[in-house]
């Protein structure tokens, strides 16, 4: 964690701040929005695997689908945390 905001320069006193307390620079990810976009990942790959797969694609395809959807709303969580962050 760095001990000065890469933006303003501004010294941060909380070093599990997610966001720059003087102007709203977003220091770190949640570990929610990291596990997001693991999980996005993992599901894009799901899909290039089924594409050499000679059965059970759909089931892999609706997997790839539904782990993908699960990413994004991790990844939209974390925006939720940074942004009431950014508020308090």
């Amino acid at each position: 964690m760095p001990k000065r905001c890469p933006r303003c320069n501004s010294r941060i006193e909380d070093p599990r701040a997610l966001v720059c307390p003087v102007c709203d620079y977003s220091l770190r990810l949640p570990l929610v929005g990291m596990a997001g976009g693991v999980l996005v990942a993992g599901g894009l790959f799901s899909f290039l695997y089924a594409l050499f797969a000679d059965e059970l694609w759909v089931e892999i395809v609706t997997g790839g689908i539904a782990v993908i959807t699960v990413g994004m709303v991790a990844i939209l969580v974390a925006g939720l945390i940074l942004g009431k962050a950014r508020r308090a």
